[in-house]
């Protein structure tokens, strides 16, 4: 059998496994996004229900079942863990990553976008942050470049048989996180006579590619309804809606959660493309594309970029991972243009350098004293030593990137790239080990876990997203009440026990007696009351402070 030489792994691969792996070792799986998806895939398991999504003891209609179906193949393969769900979306970072690569192959052939354009993609900070996350980014990144990637080999191949790969991969990308999917294929395929000149090959007519791409979005129905139909089968009509409308249609018009103003994305993309949005030289290159407007690449490169970001802008529910969508098309912008503008050495490393030397100075600075300690209860337990820590760490990698000034464009993406995922550690790290007990669900888990063996009735005084559920195993449903009622509650129930949330200027409770369990919790703290406690002392009920 022959074998691989290390020498011959590309350095994004070793890049994207110190990451992942590193940030795997880091921490737990964190409340409330991460702990929720892992608590509807155990609620999914135990119940053995795979159409239908629940959360403690009601449906889930806040993403499909994709995800959690992964996660029920690994739990099938080695046992409920959390590992493999923590995995699934770095290695569909991963895929994100070989596809990106062959997206560059297919444009440019055996241009230095090959290589370049994975370190450029895996190096943007937000995605590199969100390649480490049990989110569902990574799966929708992956089907939507996986489309991409089919449409653009239709269209070189003249081979409308691959639009059934761009359906079936669309119909993967809506069980994954919904319609979102189509956004980069569909404008691709609709703009086509513009981008693509004549590098159309001829067996595939105009005719033939805009029903192909009607049979692809045939097929990724298909695709949906084999998911949509048992699961409205198993739900009920108020679910199906909230599923298939509340989360498409009601995004578009009227943001639920989210509202933010048109513009919001040009003021945080910045942050979410360093380095390269702090990098003169990726400026000067992007500043070149009307140069290189000839190229069927960088017009289908453009199209893509600047489409998702104008839809994502005129939805009003705004997040900073929605765009993500659009950082491949970046990235592939980036490969293709920086070695037309490249001219050996570049000092204007020194700006992202100088931007992370920055960054690292001011939390060092800030220690601890400098932040008030009322908004945050963690911030009065943060090891002295932290702040200074990973302040200095983020200095180092600055003037290392500074230094690092190399005559090969490769080596100098290489840097920039390596640096970005450090000081996504370096910065986890920090925040982590600072704030460790209050996003460790798993103490509180294993107390509730304890209780629920016990047989003992369970309420929270606040809305729940199930954070405590995976880590305790929890088949228990938890009542949800409010402060106002939880005396009622544990009049009924006196065996029972109550969670509540305290802000941070709030905590810790002062009233006696001391509660069954507390500890701190994101900015401020929880506990868990007896409810034979709240009887006897009714003022504790008072003290409830429900945590947004």
């Amino acid at each position: 059998m022959p074998s691989v030489s290390l020498t011959r792994v590309p350095i994004w691969l070793w890049i994207w496994a110190g990451l992942v792996g590193v940030m795997l070792l880091l921490r737990p799986a964190l409340p409330l996004d991460e702990t929720r998806y892992l608590a509807v895939a155990w609620e999914m398991w135990w119940r053995e229900s795979i159409a239908v999504p629940y959360l403690n003891g009601e449906y889930y209609d806040g993403k499909p079942p994709l995800f959690f179906w992964l996660m029920h193949l690994g739990w099938w393969a080695f046992g409920v863990n959390e590992w493999w769900p923590r995995l699934l979306a770095p290695l569909f970072g991963l895929g994100a990553l070989v596809l990106v690569r062959a997206i560059a192959g297919r444009l440019w052939r055996n241009h230095a976008a090959l290589e370049t354009a994975p370190l450029l993609l895996l190096g943007s900070f937000y995605w590199a942050v969100l390649c480490a996350s049990a989110m569902f980014d990574m799966l929708l990144g992956f089907f939507a470049l996986l489309s991409v990637h089919a449409v653009i080999r239709a269209w070189q191949d003249g081979d409308a048989r691959n639009f059934i790969v761009v359906g079936l991969a669309l119909g993967c990308g809506i069980l994954a996180k919904g319609p979102v999917v189509f956004l980069p294929a569909l404008f691709i395929v609709l703009s086509a006579p513009w981008w693509g000149h004549d590098s159309r090959n001829g067996r595939l007519t105009w005719r033939r590619w805009y029903f192909g791409a009607l049979g692809a979005a045939g097929i990724s129905a298909l695709v949906a309804l084999v998911w949509l139909v048992p699961m409205a089968l198993g739900s009920d009509i108020d679910y199906l809606k909230n599923m298939t409308v509340h989360q498409t249609a009601g995004y578009v018009t009227e943001s639920f959660s989210h509202r933010r103003p048109i513009w919001w994305y040009l003021t945080v993309l910045p942050f979410l493309l360093f380095p390269w949005s702090f990098w003169p030289r990726a400026w000067l290159a992007l500043g070149a594309v009307k140069t290189m407007s000839g190229d069927p690449g960088m017009r289908l490169c453009v199209v893509w970029a600047v489409t998702v970001l104008i839809v994502f802008s005129l939805i009003s529910g705004k997040q900073a991972h929605y765009p993500l969508l659009m950082f491949p098309a970046v990235a592939l912008l980036l490969a293709r243009l920086l070695p037309e503008l490249d001219r050996g050495r570049d000092g204007s490393l020194f700006v992202p350098a100088i931007a992370l030397i920055a960054v690292g100075a001011l939390w060092t600075a800030a220690g601890r004293g400098m932040i008030p300690a009322a908004s945050a209860a963690w911030l009065n337990q943060v090891p002295f030593h932290v702040p200074y820590v990973a302040g200095a760490g983020l200095i180092g990698l600055g003037l290392a990137t500074a230094l690092a000034r190399g005559s090969v464009l490769t080596a100098r993406i290489t840097v920039l790239a390596v640096a970005s995922c450090a000081m996504v550690l370096v910065l986890a790290w920090g925040v982590m080990r600072a704030s460790w007990p209050a996003y460790d669900m798993r103490p509180a888990g294993a107390y509730l876990s304890h209780l629920e063996s016990q047989r003992a009735p369970l309420a929270i005084a606040a809305s729940y997203d199930g954070q405590f559920n995976f880590y305790g195993r929890l088949r228990t449903r938890l009542d949800k009440i409010t402060a106002s009622a939880a005396e009622t509650w544990a009049l009924a129930h006196p065996d029972g026990y109550i969670i509540a949330f305290y802000a941070a200027e709030h905590w810790p409770p002062a009233a006696q007696p001391v509660p069954a369990f507390q500890s701190l919790y994101r900015s401020g703290g929880m506990a868990i009351w007896r409810a034979r406690d709240i009887t006897q002392y009714p003022q504790l009920a008072q003290t409830f402070r429900q945590f947004r």
